[in-house]
């Protein structure tokens, strides 16, 4: 009989330790595989307390691989729920404030391939010991992971971003503003609204650049480019051309629409010197498709926007003239 009993319960400790090794394995996939801090922090609040560890917190030093006076926590969760949003504390404090008040915690390192990473507060309930040292490869491992994710989007981004913007006056570039109209053009196809487009070329920059330097040039460029955006709206689209060209493409506008809001953006650019080199003015060439684009594309409205800059030009600089206005053949310089 006591052989028996003895029998059952080694049984039953079998069986409690094979569903334990389950659900570890389970909690471990399920960090491991974590994309993101954010989904870590999910994974873990929700199979930690089926090991027993009902509350915890994962903080990462705020500075690289060395123990830093500040740590933030990204992953915090207990009886009450989850926190979202990251919270900083002072490191010798080992977790947020309050969250130890009362509690019985493990406090565990996390390092992957000797470099530091941060800190583990875990409750002290789980039935095994050992379960927190694997706890701690796990979330170190995942934490790494993560981070690397993150380190590669934001990589990505950046690339996206060069991909698409004019490195010095940090407007979209040519390439970019060519796919805009294309999906200007599609979009106004679907619903026909009138497309407008204006040429800015700078008055006078050769001079900027001859007497100043091409560094000043730069920096008036930037300006420039600061007060071209000014009074746009968010579906608006401001580019640089090339050289002391920009773009500005006016989605849903009509052509008298486009000629007042070019000469509201010609008075902020001209109406206040730029540093020591004056003010410095601009011409606009306007051009306007029809409602629904059928009748010119994206190369013929940027031509209708050059011919009336060049007209622009030869009627005196420092203007806005709309294609429509110009005659067909540009008057003699």
């Amino acid at each position: 009989m006591a052989s028996d009993m003895s029998a059952i319960a080694q049984a039953q400790q079998r069986g409690e330790l094979v569903a334990l090794m389950g659900t570890v394995a389970e909690a471990t996939a399920a960090m491991l595989a974590a994309p993101s801090l954010d989904a870590l922090g999910e994974a873990a609040a929700e199979h930690l307390p089926r090991l027993g560890i009902r509350a915890g917190a994962v903080a990462l030093f705020t500075e690289p691989n060395r123990v830093s006076e500040q740590s933030e926590a990204t992953l915090v969760f207990s009886e009450k729920g989850r926190r979202d949003k990251p919270v900083r504390f002072s490191t010798g404090q080992l977790a947020p404030a309050g969250f130890l008040d009362g509690r019985s915690m493990v406090i565990v390192p996390l390092a992957f391939r000797g470099e530091r990473l941060g800190m583990a507060a875990l409750e002290f309930g789980a039935p095994d010991t050992m379960l927190y040292e694997e706890l701690r490869l796990v979330l170190s491992s995942a934490v790494t992971g993560a981070l690397l994710t993150r380190a590669v989007d934001q990589a990505r981004r950046e690339v996206e971003k060069l991909a698409i913007t004019d490195p010095l006056t940090g407007l979209y570039n040519r390439r970019h503003l060519s796919e805009r109209i294309r999906d200007e053009f599609v979009r106004m196809r679907r619903h026909p609204r009138s497309l407008s487009l204006a040429l800015v070329d700078l008055d006078g920059f050769k001079q900027v650049n001859d007497r100043f330097g091409h560094e000043a040039g730069d920096r008036v460029l930037v300006t420039v480019a600061q007060r071209l955006r000014t009074g746009l709206r968010e579906i608006d689209i401001v580019a640089r051309f090339g050289g002391d060209e920009f773009v500005v493409l006016l989605p849903e506008t009509t052509a008298a629409q486009a000629c007042l809001v070019s000469g509201r953006i010609l008075q902020a650019l001209s109406g206040q010197p730029i540093d020591e080199h004056g003010i410095v003015s601009a011409t606009f060439g306007v051009a306007t498709t029809d409602d629904d684009g059928s009748q010119i594309d994206q190369d013929e409205l940027l031509r209708r926007a050059d011919h009336a800059l060049l007209c622009g030009k030869r009627a005196g600089k420092g203007r806005v003239l709309h294609f429509n206005d110009c005659p067909p053949d540009l008057p003699d310089k």
